[in-house]
């Protein structure tokens, strides 16, 4: 027999031990609900999902989390059966009904986001955080993360019946930018007249005209006036 028969035949074998197992495990969990331990009995009917999902099982797991207050989650598996078109008549009733009782014992909670994050009241996130969402009475967290890391959170006390709401900021907040010093702003004080290049440099010109003006008055005088003087004047350096 060829390897590829083997796998036809082996294949509904083992979907046949995968739904035995789930069986197995949804009696478990059936007895253990009885048994009064529901969080033993959730545990029991998530394996059991794993291996075969059935409207069932999850009505079942609906039903022990409901049992332990998760009504955002126990109202999200109830309302998944009560849309299968799988589900038989008797066990949509009691979806039905479960659902009723969830409405009945929860308060809501409605989450106000501004910004792009995802949103979780307590350990249940959130696929619409716009929607109102069923919660149990009492306090809860509720957190906005985004890349792996809370950038809000609030906290929200819900009655029975209550329609409570929370705001989460979860807008990035723009870094501030650096102060320039008061120093740096302030214009570059201008060097003293006497140390800028075109004062000097007018100085000079100034002396070498006037130099001129007395040469041109001595050349024009006549030798026999008294020689004009001279003094000791020597040009001046210019300084960039």
């Amino acid at each position: 027999m060829s390897m590829f028969a083997m796998s036809i035949i082996a294949s509904p074998a083992r979907a046949q031990d995968a739904v035995a197992d789930a069986r197995a495990l949804f009696a478990e969990g059936v007895q253990l609900s009885a048994d009064g331990h529901f969080a033993d009995a959730e545990a029991r009917f998530r394996e059991a999902l794993t291996l075969h999902d059935a409207p069932a099982i999850r009505y079942n797991l609906a039903s022990v989390l409901s049992q332990q207050e998760e009504y955002p989650e126990a109202r999200s598996v109830v309302d998944s059966v009560m849309s299968d078109p799988t589900t038989p008549a008797n066990i949509l009733e009691l979806a039905t009904t479960l659902a009723a009782e969830i409405d009945q014992r929860a308060g809501y909670l409605t989450v106000t986001l501004r910004g792009r994050a995802t949103v979780a009241v307590d350990s249940w996130t959130l696929s619409d955080p716009s929607a109102e969402v069923p919660v149990a009475p009492g306090a809860h967290t509720v957190t906005a993360t985004r890349d792996a890391e809370v950038v809000a959170s609030a906290h929200a006390t819900v009655q029975t019946g209550e329609h409570a709401s929370v705001e989460l900021d979860a807008e990035p907040t723009l870094a501030a930018e650096p102060e320039v010093p008061a120093a740096a702003l302030a214009p570059a004080a201008e060097a003293p007249v006497t140390e800028q290049w075109w004062f000097w440099t007018g100085i000079v010109v100034a002396i070498v005209g006037a130099a001129a003006v007395i040469t041109a008055i001595a050349l024009t005088t006549s030798s026999d006036a008294p020689a004009a003087y001279q003094g000791n004047y020597e040009p001046g350096i210019l300084r960039f």
